[in-house]
């Protein structure tokens, strides 16, 4: 990344560390014991205020639930996602 003449050497710093630091600001769902809907586990907030109704037999689903090998699968949820 081409830094501007005159950056300060913090923020030069924190340029040349950026790949480093984005690991940190990664989500890390563990062992995704966080709920679909209702826990706030994306930057974009509870998904359940982003859809018009969670279907009744996914509002227990677990974020586990529906990873496999590291891939979301949305396709397994009854509640459409627009």
């Amino acid at each position: 990344m081409q830094l501007p003449n005159g950056c300060s050497y913090l923020w030069a710093s924190i340029t040349k560390a950026t790949n480093i630091l984005q690991d940190g600001f990664r989500l890390k769902v563990g062992e995704g014991k966080l709920t679909i809907w209702f826990d706030r586990w994306n930057s974009q907030g509870a998904l359940s205020q982003l859809v018009d109704y969670v279907h009744i037999s996914d509002t227990n689903l677990m974020l586990k639930d529906i990873i496999y090998d590291g891939f979301i699968h949305w396709n397994m949820l009854p509640t459409p996602i627009t």
